[in-house]
C-alpha cells in the first residue's frame, strides 16, 4: 500500500515537472541594439535574414505584425496576437534581396482562404463583411510585400528597394523636403526581434 502511494506521488511529481517548462522570453524589436549584417555571425545574406522580425512603420513604431524567416527557406508571418497567420517560402536573390511566396493563410491555401471569406461575404452578414474588408486589405498589402532587401543601415529589411536618395533639403520653403519626409514615414520595414528588456 505504501509503495503504491509513493509511486503515485512520484508519478504525479514527474507529470508536474514535465508540465512546468520555463516560459520563452517575450520578444520585442531590438532597435539600435540590432546587429548589422556582417557582424555577430550574420555574415551572409541568408544568415542575416533567418530570424524573427517585427514589422515597423517609418517612425519605428511596432505595427503588431511579425515575420519569422527560417534557414530552410520557409517563413511565417502574422499578427502578434494570432489574429492571422500566413506561411510561405523565401529564396535569396540578387543584390542582398529575397523573393517571397505566400502559400497559406490561417492553415488553408492562400487562394482557398480568399475564396472562403469571399463566399461568406456574399451572405451579407455584418461580421462576414468586416472580415472580408480586413482580409481584402491584408491580401493587397501582402501582394506588395513579395521582396525584401537589406536596408541601407544594414540593420533592417525593407520592402522598398533601397535607392540612392537626394540629400534632404534644409530649406523650409522646399516642397520636396516635406514630401521626402512624408514618404519616409510611410515606409514599412522589418526590425530584428530579441528578448524584451526589463523596464
Amino acid at each position: 500500500m505504501l509503495k503504491a502511494r509513493v509511486l503515485i506521488i512520484v508519478a504525479g511529481l514527474c507529470l508536474l515537472a514535465a508540465g512546468c517548462k520555463p516560459k520563452a522570453p517575450e520578444m520585442a524589436p531590438m532597435g539600435d541594439d540590432a546587429p548589422a549584417m556582417g557582424s555577430s555571425g550574420k555574415t551572409t545574406f541568408q544568415a542575416f535574414v533567418a530570424d524573427k522580425w517585427a514589422v515597423v512603420d517609418g517612425d519605428g513604431s511596432n505595427t503588431g505584425r511579425y515575420y519569422d524567416f527560417k534557414s530552410d527557406g520557409t517563413f511565417e508571418c502574422g499578427g502578434n496576437n494570432g489574429e492571422w497567420k500566413s506561411t510561405g517560402h523565401w529564396k535569396a536573390a540578387a543584390g542582398d534581396s529575397a523573393n517571397m511566396t505566400y502559400e497559406t493563410m490561417k492553415g488553408k491555401s492562400f487562394e482557398d482562404y480568399r475564396a472562403e471569406y469571399k463566399k461568406d461575404e456574399e451572405g451579407g452578414g455584418q461580421i462576414a463583411i468586416q472580415r472580408a474588408l480586413f482580409y481584402d486589405g491584408l491580401y493587397d498589402q501582402l501582394a506588395k510585400m513579395t521582396t525584401v532587401w537589406v536596408d541601407k543601415d544594414k540593420k533592417h529589411l525593407t520592402f522598398d528597394e533601397p535607392k540612392s536618395q537626394q540629400p534632404a533639403s534644409n530649406d523650409p520653403n522646399d516642397p520636396m523636403a516635406g514630401l521626402q519626409e512624408m514618404m519616409k514615414k510611410q515606409e514599412v520595414k522589418l526590425e530584428r526581434m530579441g528578448p524584451k528588456k526589463a523596464e
